[in-house]
């Protein structure tokens, strides 16, 4: 950690000004220019723009579909059945469709979790229908749950 000093006014209706000591992994990040002024404006315009160089929510779609199981083995077996029913439905290139992966918290309550991601553009029918062929995929085998998150705000 590094701190970041940002200088900004303090209290409600204050016209005093205070310091406000941040701790932070990246104190040189982009956001510390538009705190002191409170300039959400300015940061949102910089952000989004990022997140569209990117392909990132709001310029995108992300499902994140995760399995998990008592089994490592079962969870990643899973995982692998619902990548290549989302590739039959039409996700194949290699941007489209991420994984599978083990999650970055892989056990949680004692259950192996893995990772499959859908990138592009998902209006309501296209992520329902997403959503079934990972069902169907997953259909004939025994404790395995499937959860799926629609841009989702962690990947944990």
């Amino acid at each position: 950690f590094q701190n970041q000093i940002v200088t900004i006014r303090r209290g409600r209706g204050g016209a005093s000004e205070g310091r406000v000591i941040v701790q932070a992994f990246a104190p040189g990040h982009f956001i510390y220019d538009h705190l002191p002024g409170h300039d959400f404006p300015g940061f949102a315009a910089v952000e989004l723009d990022l997140r569209k160089q990117l392909s990132y929510p709001p310029a995108i779609d992300l499902i994140l579909f995760t399995v998990s199981s008592l089994s490592a083995d079962s969870a990643a077996e899973a995982a692998r059945l619902v990548h290549d029913a989302l590739g039959g439905e039409g996700l194949r290139d290699a941007q489209a469709l991420l994984g599978p992966v083990a999650a970055l918290v892989e056990r949680i309550k004692g259950r192996y979790r893995f990772h499959v991601m859908a990138r592009g553009r998902f209006p309501e029918e296209a992520r329902k229908r997403l959503v079934d062929a990972a069902g169907r995929a997953l259909s004939a085998t025994k404790g395995i749950d499937l959860q799926w998150d629609v841009n989702p705000v962690n990947l944990l």
